[in-house]
Order: C-alpha cells, then structure tokens, then sequence
C-alpha cells in the first residue's frame, strides 16, 4: 500500500507542475482534429456572447439575491427549494417588469417578445460558461500536445507506476 501512496505522490507532482490532469496525459489528441475543436469552441463562444450579455444583465441581480438566501437553510433540500422557487418567482417578476418597460419604450410587439426571450438569454448564459470551460480544456489538451515528448514519457512512466502498484494493491486482496 506504501508503494501506491508513493507512485501516486510522485505522479501527482507530475501533474501539478505540467498544470494537467490523467485524463489530458492519456487522451490521445489528434493535433488538426484539436486545433478544429478549439477553433469552433471559441467561435460558439463570440456568437453566443451577445445574448449571454443580455441573459446575465437581466439574470444576475436576482440570481445573486437567491443564491445568498438559499445559504440560510440548513437543510440540503430547503436550500435546493430556496433556490429553485425563488428563482422561478423572481426571474418571473424581473421578466414582466422587462416586458412592461420595453413595450413602453419599444412598443407592445417588443414588450410582448422580451419576456419571452429573455429565459433564452438566460440559457445561453449559462451554456456560455459551460462552453468557456469546455474551450479552456481543450486549450489545455492542445498544451500537452506542445509538451516535449520526453518531458511526458516520464509521466507516463510514473502513471505505468502508480497502476502496477494498483494492481498489486488489488491482487493482494
């Protein structure tokens, strides 16, 4: 057991100093078919900037105020609640104000639209975030793709460590 806790302690500082995790040392990233992905990431990211723009202005302030009243619960499943139902009430309420101040300003069709877009705007918010992160990982995997060769195979000599100790670990039991 001592052996895996010390193969798993040197692969671990392994990873932290190249800033990786086992899953990009062990993917296999085929360069053009990386640099493709990144390129289309960051592209689903500048197209879907604008309208996330508008769902966090129009989200964010009620979003805020549940998240920190959903912290006074201690239960796991008021807290859920908390955050679900106020946010539905109040997502519903800043909607409506945003409908009746567009129509006022744009006219009724505006008015009637914006509360109805307004929930996608809020979806794409929350995809761009999801996507910005996704793009971030695949930057970092284009990263260990530009590792110099020898600097990964003693990194994958380490990993080859940690699972034959495993595997020792294991077959003792």
């Amino acid at each position: 057991m001592e052996q895996l806790r010390s193969a798993f302690a040197v692969y671990e500082r392994d990873l932290n100093l190249l800033g990786l995790d086992d899953a990009q040392v062990t993917a296999g990233y085929p360069p053009g078919r990386l640099r493709l992905a990144v390129a289309w990431g960051a592209m689903k990211v500048v197209v879907a900037l604008p309208l996330a723009a508008i769902g966090s202005a129009v989200h964010v302030i009620p979003f805020q105020i549940m998240k920190q009243l959903a912290k006074k619960p201690t239960n796991e499943g008021i807290k859920a609640t908390v955050k679900l139902l106020g946010c539905l009430v109040s997502f519903l309420l800043v909607n409506s104000a945003l409908g009746v101040f567009v129509g006022e300003a744009f006219g009724g069709l505006a008015g009637f639209l914006s509360p109805a877009t307004a929930p996608l705007c809020g979806y794409a918010t929350v995809r761009l975030h999801e996507r910005v992160r996704r793009v971030g990982d695949l930057v970092d995997g284009y990263r260990t793709m530009r590792l110099p060769r020898e600097g990964l195979a003693s990194v994958m000599e380490h990993r080859s460590a940690v699972t034959a100790a495993a595997r020792s670990v294991l077959g003792g039991l």
